[in-house]
């Protein structure tokens, strides 16, 4: 499923509701100030960070290559911009545990969501050209499709400017993409109309609930998208995207062609499930081209990053989109409490010069995260070829922003508490997600609590001070606020105010 800024689907044990709440940015404080004017490969790799820090211990530090077995991801490719440009991108692991074939800097991987920025850049570069419009109804730009009427006309609320930010209303927040028993050159997908009508394997893109009333994100609203930019430019849109994107970004081995080209097949990195294992068929294929379909790299990234940060802070003339439209991209939208800011297609953290955009992705098998500082001009993209790849992203970009001195992406600090054994047994059993989907088990361990999923994933869960049933995970720093019935029994968990699990 394409993960994104926000919400995402689950993994395994806390690691999944890490990945299903995490947005691109923290308002936490890196824990250092920046000591030197440049960091290398070697520096990132032996200090990786933990979300949170412990009050009163000792300051964690990992080192990547143990961080990927304890994860039990593949490989992973990084990419770090300093000065306005990119300092380093170098590669650890393989791209196919079956071959042991070495990833490198050049090895292509599944963005996912990371899509939708450049979906909202291709967009908006028509708006400038005003043969788009950010605020009329987005049916009046669809001559292939049309988003089908309702009784309250919702439909006519549904603008351009609502399905980037996540505000239209619209459906389907993900997709599985389409899987290949066996990878042959004439893989079969929907095509995109197919998809918005539901006839691929999610229901029909359609308008839930009511325009402009808060965000819920929707990779449905970017297939809406996609389909307005193929029919106001007459071209496909791995076409409108490489002439308005990629190619004037320096983007040149990146593609949104779907299904990958089997001359490319070598170029790029499989898809690994949560215990490292290769995916059925080498990795999904996602006719969403605007929300889930891009294949690239780090270095391809910090290549849009600096060009974007440019543009913005006035370098440079001219650029794939205006300063003016950038400013509206990267202003803050659809605040919510458990999300971070979303612009036009972005994640934004901060104001001025602690400014921060990117966004976050996660298909199956291929997790990444995508993070730039225009004002600092630095920045950093992580790819990864593993379902439990995203926590070792965010360890990554933490310590990259502890070593620069961000104002955002550092460790936060909490204290925890031990139990007793007796009052942890209050909170032990099994616990399910409603509606299916997600399974965990907790038991009372060393004054904390063990979760453990159906896929033998584990890790440990610490009472938080000051909170009353409340404990969290010091390796993702994931919440858990634990609910009782009237009677005083444990009967719930609720993960980042809004995942709930119901106790067995």
């Amino acid at each position: 499923m394409a993960r994104g800024f926000a919400p995402t689907r689950p993994v395994v044990a806390l690691a999944a509701l890490a990945a299903l709440l995490a947005p691109t940015g923290t308002d936490l404080t890196a824990q250092s100030p920046a000591g030197r004017n440049t960091i290398s490969a070697s520096d990132v790799a032996q200090a990786l960070q933990p979300a949170v820090q412990l009050r009163d211990s000792s300051p964690r530090r990992f080192r990547l290559e143990e961080r990927m077995r304890y994860h039990r991801v593949p490989g992973v490719s990084v990419a770090v911009m300093q000065a306005g440009h990119i300092a380093w991108a170098r590669a650890w692991g393989v791209a196919d545990a079956a071959s042991a074939r070495p990833v490198d800097s050049t090895t292509l991987f599944q963005a996912a969501s990371i899509s939708k920025p450049l979906a909202a850049l291709t967009a908006l570069s028509l708006v400038e050209e005003r043969r788009l419009s950010l605020d009329a109804p987005i049916n009046r730009a669809l001559t292939t499709w049309q988003l089908p009427a309702d009784s309250l006309h919702r439909d006519t609320m549904v603008t351009l400017r609502r399905l980037l930010e996540h505000t239209a209303g619209t459906s389907v927040s993900g997709f599985p993409g389409y899987r290949a028993a066996e990878r042959t050159p004439d893989v079969a997908i929907p095509s995109n109309v197919s998809v918005l009508d539901g006839q691929g394997n999610t229901p029909a893109v359609r308008v839930e609930r009511e325009p402009n009333r808060g965000f819920a994100y929707s990779g449905g609203g970017y297939t809406i998208v996609e389909q307005a930019i193929e029919d106001v430019t007459g071209e496909s849109f791995a076409q409108a995207a490489a002439a308005r994107v990629l190619m004037p970004t320096g983007m040149t081995r990146s593609t949104f062609a779907q299904p990958l080209p089997a001359a490319r097949w070598a170029e790029a990195a499989h898809a690994h499930d949560a215990n490292g294992a290769p995916v059925p068929g080498r990795w999904h294929d996602y006719p969403e081209q605007a929300a889930a379909g891009l294949w690239t790299t780090p270095t391809d990234l910090l290549h849009l990053g600096a060009h974007l940060a440019a543009v913005w802070r006035g370098d440079v003339d001219t650029g794939i989109v205006s300063r003016a439209t950038l400013q509206q991209m990267f202003s803050h939208r659809g605040d919510q409490a458990g999300f971070e800011s979303y612009g036009l297609g972005f994640g934004i953290t901060g104001q001025g010069d602690a400014l921060s955009f990117g966004h976050n992705g996660g298909n199956e098998g291929f997790l990444s995260t995508w993070v730039i500082y225009p004002a600092r001009k630095e920045g950093v993209a992580v790819m990864t070829n593993g379902e439990r790849g995203f926590a070792l992203a965010q360890e990554i970009v933490r310590g990259v922003a502890a070593q620069l001195g961000w104002p955002a992406f550092g460790a936060e600090v909490r204290t925890a508490v031990a139990l007793a054994d007796s009052t942890l047994a209050a909170y032990a059993g099994r616990y399910e997600r409603e509606g299916g989907g997600l399974v965990i088990m907790l038991a009372a361990e060393s004054g904390g609590l063990r979760v453990s999923s159906a896929d033998q994933s584990s890790s440990r869960l610490v009472a938080e001070a000051g909170m009353r049933d409340g404990f969290f995970d010091p390796g993702d720093g994931q919440r858990l606020v634990f609910e009782r019935d009237a009677s005083g029994r444990v009967v719930s968990l609720l993960a980042g105010g809004r995942i709930r699990l119901l106790r067995r």
